[in-house]
Order: C-alpha cells, then sequence, then structure tokens
C-alpha cells in the first residue's frame, strides 16, 4: 500500500507513518438486564400500538374451608386488571461515503454493523433498566443496619448508608415474606447493582467471614454470588436512564427482580438495515432499527397491602 512521506521538519528527516493492519475499538459496557425480561410472543404485526397484559387475582385464602352438610359452598369474588404497554420505533444510523469506503484499508460496512450492533445492545439494555426502575416500591438503606421501604415511587428517606448484608437480608425478607413475590428462577431473586455498591458488599465482614475458609479465592476473583436468596449481577452500565453511578452520594441505585418483573413486545425486532445509496452512489449508511416497547408486567400497588402478590420489582435507591 502506498505511503505520503512529508517532511517532519523544515530541516528535518522525511517520514512515513506506519498503518496497522489491525483495527481496535474503544471499550462498552457491560449489558445485564435483558436476560431478565419477559418477551410477550402474543404481539406483533397488525396488533394495534398498545398491547394490555392481564393479571388474574388470586382467590383469597379462607380461614376454614370445612364445609356444612345442609349449607351450600361459599362463594368468593375474583378479579382482573391489565397492564398496558406501548411501542414505539427505536433506531439509529451511521452514514458513511463511497470513497471513504474505496480508499479505507478496512472493511468500513463491517465496522459500522459491529459498532451498530454494540449501541443496540446498550439501548436495549437501558430500555429494559428504565422500565424495571417504574416499579413503585423503593428502598433506601438509612444506616448500616435499617431501611425504608416505600410503594408509592417516592422514596422518604435519603441514603446515609452504604449497602450491607443487612439491606441484602431486608430486602429478600420483604419480597419473599410481606410481598409475596415468586422468586426469578432458581430459588432466588436477581440483584442488579453497580460495581462501585457491590465492592461496599465485599469489604462486609460477613461476606470475609462466610469466605474465609470455604473460598478464599471469591474475592481475589471479583466475585459475589448469592446473598440471602438475592443473586448478585455487576454492570458498569452508566446510561442517566440505567444505572448511574453513585458520584457524591454514599449510594448508587440497584433492582431486584422476582418473576415476571418487566415485559417487552415486539412489533419489529431490532435489525440492521442499509440505506439505499444516494446522490448516484455516493452516499452510504446503515441502520439499526426496531419497534418495540418495555413495561413492567405489574402495575398499581401503592401501599404494603396492596403491593402484596403483585409487586415484582424493588428499586434501590439513594431517595430524595
Amino acid at each position: 500500500m502506498p505511503y505520503n512521506w512529508d517532511f517532519d521538519a523544515p530541516t528535518g528527516v522525511f517520514k512515513n507513518a506506519s498503518l496497522s493492519a489491525d483495527l481496535y475499538e474503544t471499550a462498552l459496557e457491560n449489558t445485564v438486564a435483558m436476560p431478565y425480561v419477559d418477551v410477550e410472543t402474543a404481539f406483533g404485526k397488525h396488533t394495534g400500538e398498545t398491547h394490555n397484559l392481564t393479571r388474574f387475582t388470586h382467590v383469597t385464602e379462607p380461614t376454614s374451608a370445612v364445609l356444612d352438610e345442609l349449607i351450600a359452598i361459599p362463594e368468593v369474588a375474583f378479579s382482573m386488571s391489565t397492564s398496558a404497554i406501548t411501542v414505539t420505533e427505536y433506531g439509529i444510523s451511521v452514514p458513511y461515503s463511497q470513497k471513504l469506503e474505496l480508499l479505507a484499508r478496512y472493511n468500513i460496512e463491517n465496522a459500522v454493523q459491529r459498532t451498530l450492533m454494540e449501541q443496540k445492545r446498550l439501548t436495549m439494555d437501558s430500555l429494559a433498566l428504565t422500565a424495571l426502575k417504574l416499579a413503585t416500591t423503593d428502598y433506601v438503606p438509612t444506616s448500616a443496619s435499617a431501611g425504608t421501604f416505600t410503594y408509592n415511587s417516592t422514596p422518604t428517606a435519603t441514603a446515609v448508608a452504604t449497602m450491607t448484608y443487612f439491606h441484602c437480608e431486608d430486602l429478600a425478607v420483604r419480597l419473599y415474606d410481606d410481598l409475596r413475590a415468586p422468586y426469578h428462577s432458581n430459588d432466588q431473586y436477581v440483584f442488579i447493582l453497580r460495581s462501585k455498591t457491590v465492592a461496599t458488599l465485599r469489604r462486609d465482614s460477613q461476606f470475609i467471614d462466610w469466605h474465609r475458609y470455604g473460598n478464599p479465592g471469591v474475592k481475589a476473583r471479583g466475585e459475589t454470588g448469592t446473598i440471602e436468596r438475592l443473586r448478585i449481577i455487576e454492570t458498569n452500565h452508566a446510561h442517566a436512564n440505567a444505572l448511574p453511578d453513585a458520584g457524591a452520594a454514599l449510594l448508587g441505585e440497584g433492582l431486584v427482580i422476582g418473576q415476571d418483573g418487566a415485559t417487552m413486545v415486539v412489533a419489529e425486532e431490532p435489525h440492521l438495515r442499509a440505506a439505499l445509496p444516494g446522490n448516484y452512489g455516493r452516499f452510504r449508511g446503515i441502520a439499526w432499527y426496531g419497534v418495540l416497547g418495555f413495561g413492567l408486567s405489574f402495575t398499581g400497588a401503592t401501599t404494603q397491602a396492596t403491593s402484596r402478590g403483585v409487586v415484582r420489582v424493588i428499586h434501590v435507591t439513594a431517595g430524595a
């Protein structure tokens, strides 16, 4: 491949800048939320703009189900409700020229496709995390051994402590016992947290004591595992609508997810599209495009009583 020779200085030597044969790409955040989102299979093309998820309310357990021989079986009522998810168009494009494609040493089309697929991955992760953060139940650590729950999407406290094992225990007990939330999988809830917040858990004396003899290499490998039925998942996805960094605050954000936490409805799967060449073939472009929507599978709870059996996600936050 020919190179241009340039003066290094008016009285200096000629130089020839060699171009690497490898194409390097900048690093991206890791994405974690999409595996924990349900995809609604009943929705697709030609089914409208909004999809309603139907929920059936369980019949209350009676004080006693014993029957009297001469009295009819008691009747109890049930109810049904819906949660609406509306689809929206999403997409990003990258334009480039035929001249660049002709003269570049690298395959520009392949590079653009790769970076668009990675950008789509990040966008989908942000959309999923943003939907999960619509949970009406919030939790704010208020000390090393206390936390405050609210059920109307408005935290009433401000975090004055980092995450500890106590807070994991508090969240697990509230989800399982008080809210009756089913596990996501394998008798566990999923707890997505920023890395800085997870690091405080690994510094907790209980974490160190539990692994001191049985598995001392866990901390060295940066692993956390499961704490009180919460499977810890780390992310460094710092997008503002995803899980932003703690910044100057003591606590970043997190999400505890049970079964049926969030749902995605898809009218058209996100995919790559090539633009029709413009200006007599001189202008090119590639885009990713999709028509979809995210939403909570269960909504409407505003108190602990109405949240029981309904809430499937808790938003851990620094609070007001």
